[in-house]
């Protein structure tokens, strides 16, 4: 919505898949590029492996998040 208020009158309903996006991808950018980022850094081989399960994380989560009929 930044920057895009003012399109609208009166205050935004957002939907519960926005919101579940929005979550999804601020707990990715909060907990899981920084793992990626470390890992990278040093020489850490486990670390390297996260990279693998980042990328699994992220399609499954937006695979929940876009397939739930919640909102339905």
């Amino acid at each position: 919505m930044f920057g895009k208020r003012w399109m609208y009158k009166e205050e935004p309903e957002l939907s519960n898949a926005v919101i579940r996006y929005t979550k999804f991808t601020s707990m990715i950018g909060m907990i899981g590029l920084p793992i990626i980022v470390i890992g990278f850094i040093f020489d850490i081989l486990i670390l390297k492996f996260t990279l693998v399960v980042f990328i699994s994380v992220v399609v499954i989560g937006a695979l929940i998040i876009f397939t739930d009929d919640k909102d339905s």
